[in-house]
């Protein structure tokens, strides 16, 4: 994993855009310190921001945008940079919330008011270090001939099969792991995964929807409910989505 955590700040206003910067950067210290290190480059305008990253191959982890802006405004800044980097982080930041709703189809992580209010700001910081921890976990598979690392993000779910465990991913690729489930459950995140039946633990973040006896997953596969755990799968699901 590279360690060093890229952010953008693209503001017209020289003076919030120091604001801001100098605010990120009292959390980062505090908050990331030993983990990653933070670079941040701050823009102007959106043009130099793009061409800093189509052209000259700069690459961001997360990006405070401005909305009202001369040229460009922020919301077709974002759009123009989320088809160049699908997995970056994007908060907002407006004097108005008259624009939330237009940012909804850029899918942005959250929408900060001027003037910004710190423990705000230090909430949604949280927020995306929830999210760069969770991107991070992973599950290693060793045996006498090879060691691979999967990433949570890409599993899907475990399944006991015969006198083994199978792990299914969204990539489409399948690994066999000799162990009981009982000791893979103690290996796992428990917040990531949750127990459907006897012999299948399935990742929380790929679950559709919850029928009646049954989990449904974001490719549409459908995976039974024990009626022994179909209770406290009920209550877990719920609970996350609330």
């Amino acid at each position: 994993m590279d360690n060093i955590f890229r952010i953008a700040v693209c503001d017209d206003n020289a003076s919030e855009r120091v604001f801001l910067i100098d605010k990120i950067k009292e959390y980062m210290t505090k908050h990331f310190e030993g983990e990653q290190t933070p670079v941040i480059d701050e823009y102007d305008n959106g043009a130099s921001m793009l061409e800093n990253i189509s052209n000259k191959g700069k690459n961001y982890n997360l990006l405070f945008q401005d909305i009202e802006m001369d040229n460009m405004n922020g919301i077709e800044v974002v759009q123009r940079i989320k088809s160049l980097i699908q997995d970056i982080h994007v908060i907002y930041v407006s004097a108005h919330n008259g624009y939330i709703f237009e940012t909804y189809k850029t899918d942005p992580l959250n929408y900060l008011i001027k003037p910004v209010v710190i423990h705000q700001l230090y909430d949604v910081l949280d927020e995306v270090k929830r999210r760069i921890i969770e991107a991070n976990n992973f599950y290693t598979i060793e045996t006498s001939s090879y060691k691979i690392k999967i990433y949570y993000n890409d599993i899907l779910y475990f399944e006991r099969i015969g006198h083994s465990i199978s792990l299914f991913t969204e990539s489409g690729k399948e690994y066999e792991i000799y162990k009981s489930v009982k000791k893979l459950t103690s290996e796992l995140n428990h917040e990531s995964f949750i127990q459907i039946n006897q012999g299948c633990l399935v990742n929380f973040k790929k679950i559709y929807s919850l029928e009646k006896d049954v989990i449904v997953l974001t490719n549409g596969e459908s995976l039974p409910v024990s009626r022994r755990l179909k209770t406290k799968v009920r209550k877990e699901f719920f609970e996350k989505v609330r």
